[in-house]
């Protein structure tokens, strides 16, 4: 896969989830199975926004070429997607449904793609 594509797959993704965040915040804490508070909805979806943000700013890179500045964000995503992962593996339980363990995959999976970006394929 192109450089171009994986921008172009996890900025379909990540859009999806963002708004998913920002519209129905309710909907992730039902997924976990816990009740939700008035600062995690507005966490929930100040994460969303986050999330639109990175989704936009890959639509907006994906024909940049071999530059500091795409080397810059695909460094940003491997460390967000990272993040997002070790925290969600701190934080789960093996009786979570399916759609978080799904959200988990997903999770190490833009990790992974933007690790092998940043650091295994030479440009």
């Amino acid at each position: 896969m192109t450089i171009r594509m994986f921008f172009i797959a996890s900025a379909v993704i990540i859009f999806l989830s963002g708004v998913v965040s920002v519209l129905f915040p309710q909907m992730m804490f039902d997924m976990w199975g816990m009740p939700p508070n008035e600062a995690g909805l507005i966490i929930t979806q100040l994460s969303g926004a986050l999330e639109i943000g990175l989704s936009v700013i890959l639509w907006l890179s994906r024909n940049e070429g071999v530059s500091n500045v795409r080397r810059a964000i695909v460094l940003g995503g491997f460390f967000t997607y990272s993040l997002f992962f070790i925290i969600m593996m701190f934080n789960v339980s093996a009786e979570l449904s399916v759609m978080v363990w799904g959200n988990i995959a997903v999770y190490l999976l833009l990790a992974l793609g933007f690790g092998y970006y940043a650091f295994l394929k030479k440009d």
